[in-house]
């Protein structure tokens, strides 16, 4: 997913803007004070996200996300289902596919869902999207990857909550814009 993801960005067309840019001093760090911000705040909210996700799943058995919702219930150490597995993965890459949008979006002052100019980082995340699913719905692939496929509900949610990392920089975007 990362592979992907850096490909994809470094597919970008270059910006006009930065030719307008101060030139920066050669001994300052190329992560800003405000990206360091962003890396270590989302770094650790998706973090405790599935740190916590794989603790309740640890201490239950869920064979769905909207089980996980409506019938919570925390019982003693059981280990994790391939099941439970494979939702924390796609969770995973959901959450950090979503927020490449963000990525992209971050020193642009533009929304993170402007493509204008940007196939390249299209064909990648159809490739990401695709890939994932077909990884997690696929019989070989599945002995593979050591995971199982996934209920049409799981994906919906999964991809649901997932986005919600994308719409909450949406949202932050139009109300701070200048």
């Amino acid at each position: 997913m990362d592979t992907f993801a850096a490909i994809a960005l470094a597919s970008l067309p270059p910006s006009r803007r930065v030719m307008e840019d101060k030139p920066r001093d050669r001994r300052a760090s190329i992560l800003t004070p405000t990206m360091r911000k962003d890396i270590i705040g989302v770094g650790l909210f998706f973090f405790f996200l599935l740190v916590a996700m794989l603790y309740i799943f640890e201490h239950g058995d869920y064979t769905s996300m909207r089980e996980l919702f409506l019938n919570f219930q925390l019982g003693e150490r059981d280990g994790l289902s391939t099941y439970e597995l494979t939702l924390l993965f796609t969770t995973f890459v959901m959450t950090h596919f979503f927020y490449l949008f963000n990525a992209r979006a971050f020193e642009t002052g533009k929304s993170a869902l402007h493509f204008k100019g940007c196939q390249g980082l299209l064909v990648i995340v159809v490739v990401i999207f695709v890939g994932q699913v077909l990884m997690v719905e696929i019989p070989m692939l599945q002995d593979f990857f050591n995971v199982c496929g996934l209920k049409l509900e799981d994906w919906i949610i999964i991809i649901l909550g997932s986005s919600l990392v994308l719409w909450i920089r949406e949202i932050w975007h139009l109300l701070t814009k200048k």
